[in-house]
């Protein structure tokens, strides 16, 4: 599964054109022209196209897109008025599906912030697959081409497909979470320690700025100012003691990686570790003990300890998960409850992904291949900040 934040309808033409047998496509709004030329080319080399729209003024109105060439290539559209449908999914060939926040409109593709996931996972491809029979059964009266299970109330088995969804989206973004809080957190750790000199040279003329100045004026708020700049200078000693002791104790996971291949297979093994025993996702009875699992899961991935990971996922993978069988769960308040609070997680986790990105430390991450390179930028401006403080130190 790959989570997509930037050239989306980039990655949604590609995963098009690879397309072989099929296209389904549940979206709430289509006005993108380039996609539909793509469905349109694609339903003239035999691929069948199934679409399912929103009816209302975006889609039907003057911005919306002319159909005319697309049924008569064989393309198949219908559309949802009586209610609203919030769909933003593509199932291609039965084998890999397209979903998120993104809608298929040119908004989306040059204005807006969205994400897709996509994702050749059997189970999720199964889910989406099981929705889209839904709607389109509902919205055309027909049968599609796969209908799961008889008998069963068809509001429950749509909830426990939604869950399913969402728990393996959810899987996906704790890992992309803790990979960015820990490549964030040994950057910080590692400009702290390389620029150790500059940074405390630059903190001591600080103080040293602050005190002439308070003796010089003895107001109270030079006074103030040059407390806050003492207590600067001691709580980056304080830090910088203690990443240092952590750094020599944990040598491999504070050092800045470039090896995907690895971070890969970390992130793969550590992706099955939280399906089966996220604190969240257990009964109350398990949460301690899975709890537990996870903590040391994710120290094992900190440290890019993958025989340890791997040693967790054959415990579990034999007997020791905590995760419970939707399938068992038949009373609609629960499943309810279980897609409320899997969304909030999603929702949460989308929030916390999206801040680490912001941060100064992703984004030196993400422009420089060498961090190092950066580092040494670096010195340069700091140096040149500390010739500043000194002239400044003298001229008070």
């Amino acid at each position: 599964m790959q989570a997509i934040f930037t050239n989306i309808r980039h990655h949604v033409m590609g995963e098009l054109e690879r397309a072989e047998r099929s296209i389904w496509v549940a979206v709430a709004w289509f006005t993108d022209k380039r996609l539909m030329g793509i469905l349109e080319n694609k339903l003239r080399s035999g691929v069948e196209v199934k679409l399912i729209i929103v009816d209302d003024e975006i889609n039907m109105g003057r911005y919306g897109l002319d159909y005319t060439d697309f049924e008569a290539l064989g393309g198949e559209y219908h559309t949802v008025s009586e209610e609203l449908m919030h769909h933003k999914f593509c199932i291609i060939d039965k084998k890999t599906v397209i979903s998120g926040s993104y809608n298929w409109t040119k908004r989306a593709a040059n204005q807006n912030r969205e994400n897709i996931t996509i994702s050749s996972d059997a189970a999720y491809v199964k889910s989406f697959i099981e929705e889209f029979s839904k709607l389109y059964k509902t919205y055309t009266g027909k049968t599609h081409v796969h209908e799961y299970g008889v008998g069963q109330n068809l509001y429950q088995k749509a909830l426990q497909a939604e869950i399913k969804l969402l728990e393996l989206e959810i899987s996906f973004l704790e890992t992309e979470k803790q990979s960015l809080e820990q490549r964030v957190r040994v950057f910080q750790v590692q400009f702290q320690l390389r620029l150790a000199v500059y940074l405390r040279e630059i903190l001591d003329w600080q103080r040293k700025i602050a005190a002439k100045q308070a003796q010089k004026t003895e107001k109270q708020n030079d006074k103030v100012a040059h407390q806050e700049a003492e207590q600067t200078y001691q709580k980056f000693e304080e830090e910088f003691e203690k990443n240092k002791k952590e750094a020599e104790d944990n040598p491999d996971k504070f050092t800045i990686h470039q090896n995907p291949e690895k971070e890969e297979n970390l992130k793969s093994i550590f992706r099955e570790i939280v399906k089966q025993c996220h604190p969240d996702r257990v009964e109350d009875k398990h949460k301690e003990a899975a709890t537990q699992i996870f903590r040391a899961a994710q120290e094992a991935k900190e440290n890019g300890d993958i025989d340890a990971l791997k040693s967790i996922l054959e415990k579990l993978n034999s007997g020791t998960a905590f995760g419970y069988n939707l399938e068992d769960i038949n009373q609609t308040e629960v499943l309810e409850q279980l897609k409320a609070e899997r969304l909030a997680q999603k929702v949460s986790l989308l929030s916390l992904i999206d801040r680490l990105q912001q941060t100064k430390a992703w984004q030196v991450l993400t422009a420089y291949k060498d961090p190092a390179l950066y580092f040494e930028e670096q010195k340069e401006k700091l140096s040149t900040q500390i010739k500043e403080l000194k002239k400044k130190f003298k001229s008070l």
